[in-house]
């Protein structure tokens, strides 16, 4: 009877121990997924956001095909000097452009949004205050204003957002038919989380693209280091033993 008991005491404490990891697995935030947060970024928000000290060729390093790399950027135009007239020549993006604004001028783009300049996208995950976490966050968290609030035309209520700005005029981006309708890769359609946890973790790797080789070359010298210091005590005590 006892050890009825105890095994009933043991199966029940097992369960209430899996149920709080389950809780707690699934409260946690989504993962996300740089290589995917591309295509969040090129098919959404490069609609109005550049980022200029990342260059087309440096999607490789996250895994992007060459092919589809070359494709998008020739889907974009850059300055290329002037013509026998004076008149600014352009030409198709290659993979050594860096990623600019989708609009011809700073002007074109203010324009298009409703007079700001959309930021640009190269290292937002470390100049905008709580980084990608606060990204994340306001990604899904545009809600419909309180009854007693009104809003101008081009105003959108985001709390998550107003912690940062005085008004907010960036539209939901997940509500854009490119984002409903968009696709990665491996088949599956992302809901908002993922595609907010897959383009947060995108802008924290564009921040800084080399980290990871430099890493490796870090990691490479001193092993480098470490031999020559293996070889130098070697060939001292050699000469020594002479």
């Amino acid at each position: 009877m006892k050890y009825r008991s105890f095994f009933t005491l043991l199966l029940c404490g097992g369960a209430a121990l899996f149920s709080q990891a389950q809780a707690k697995e699934n409260q946690e935030p989504l993962k996300g997924d740089a290589t995917k947060g591309f295509y969040v970024f090129a098919n959404i928000c490069n609609q109005c956001h550049g980022a200029q000290n990342l260059h087309y060729g440096d999607l490789l390093k996250i895994g992007i095909p060459s092919k589809e790399i070359l494709a998008w950027a020739g889907h974009h135009e850059v300055p290329d000097g002037l013509d026998d007239n004076g008149n600014l020549k352009k030409r198709q993006a290659n993979a050594f452009d860096p990623i600019a604004l989708p609009y011809p001028t700073e002007k074109a783009a203010r324009n298009a949004n409703a007079g700001d300049l959309p930021p640009d996208f190269s290292h937002i995950a470390s100049n905008i205050a709580g980084g990608t976490n606060y990204i994340n966050s306001m990604l899904l968290a545009y809600q419909t204003p309180p009854p007693d609030m009104k809003l101008e035309p081009g105003l959108f209520y985001n709390p998550v957002a107003l912690t940062h700005h005085r008004h907010f005029k960036m539209a939901p981006p997940f509500e854009q038919e490119a984002a409903k309708t968009l696709t990665y890769p491996d088949g599956t359609h992302p809901s908002d989380a993922q595609m907010s946890a897959d383009i947060s973790t995108f802008l924290e790797w564009a921040n800084d693209p080399s980290h990871n080789a430099r890493q490796i070359s870090g990691g490479l010298i001193c092993l480098y280091l470490i031999l020559m210091g293996v070889f130098a005590c070697l060939w001292r005590n050699r000469v020594w033993k002479k």
